[in-house]
């Protein structure tokens, strides 16, 4: 279909001479169409403009009639507006494609990025009661990977020692060969303060497959207090791909 007019027919033109150019024109005329509903037969180029509510906008190509815009009483003629003008009025599909460049989400409703995701927290709180021997204690499965953060030890009541008296606090993956992964705790004369958080140091092997298995192991030794009414708090964020 041609895209513009034919040459003016001028005066002394015969029909016969002029056709080409009469029907051209009339192409190009009838490629950019207007009325209150879709023609019955359009042809490939034509653009079709649909004056009833709420208007649409249509194309013709190979065959098919696609609709550009299906609602021009609101702005952008239903298209998503790449300033937010106008909201999704259905879900989008991204046929398995990424969403990139997303803000991180501030309110109730809105979407997260990985960021977020893989910054969360997560605690799991064993009560270990009072600890006055040499213990072994299965403390965590990871039902997925995750990575370790920090781990730490709480007592209900404040602990004494003197030198050659401590305590030395492990975790290690049962799993994995027994990978150390909080580094000891050696309370050598520094004691636990009641009701107070205290880290077991820095985390070493942090990853932690799916299905591993951490253990706690205790040991006391000398005639130091127990460690009373103890919780151990073990924190991690989830290891997303």
């Amino acid at each position: 279909m041609s895209q513009v007019y034919g040459l003016p027919v001028l005066g002394a033109d015969t029909l016969a001479a002029s056709r080409v150019d009469i029907n051209d024109s009339v192409d190009a005329v009838r490629s950019h169409w207007a009325g209150v509903a879709l023609p019955a037969s359009p042809a490939n180029g034509d653009m079709m403009y649909v004056t009833g509510a709420p208007g649409t906008i249509s194309f013709r190509h190979n065959g098919a009639t696609i609709t550009l815009f299906d609602d021009l009483t609101v702005a952008h003629g239903g298209l998503v507006a790449r300033d937010g003008a106008v909201a999704m009025t259905g879900a989008l599909a991204f046929g398995g494609n990424k969403i990139t460049g997303l803000g991180s989400g501030t309110a109730a409703g809105d979407a997260v990025t990985k960021s977020q995701v893989d910054g969360r927290k997560m605690h799991v709180a064993l009560p270990l009661g009072l600890l006055n021997a040499t213990v072994n204690r299965l403390f965590f499965a990871s039902a997925a990977a995750i990575t370790a953060t920090a781990v730490s030890i709480t007592v209900n009541a404040a602990t004494t020692s003197t030198a050659g008296n401590r305590w030395t606090i492990q975790i290690r993956n049962v799993t994995a060969a027994l990978d150390l992964l909080a580094a000891a705790f050696d309370t050598n004369g520094n004691d636990f303060a009641a009701n107070t958080r205290k880290s077991l140091g820095t985390l070493q092997n942090t990853s932690i497959a799916a299905a591993d298995v951490l253990r706690l192991e205790f040991t006391k030794v000398g005639s130091a207090t127990d460690l009373s009414d103890t919780l151990c708090v073990f924190e991690f964020t989830i290891a997303t791909s």
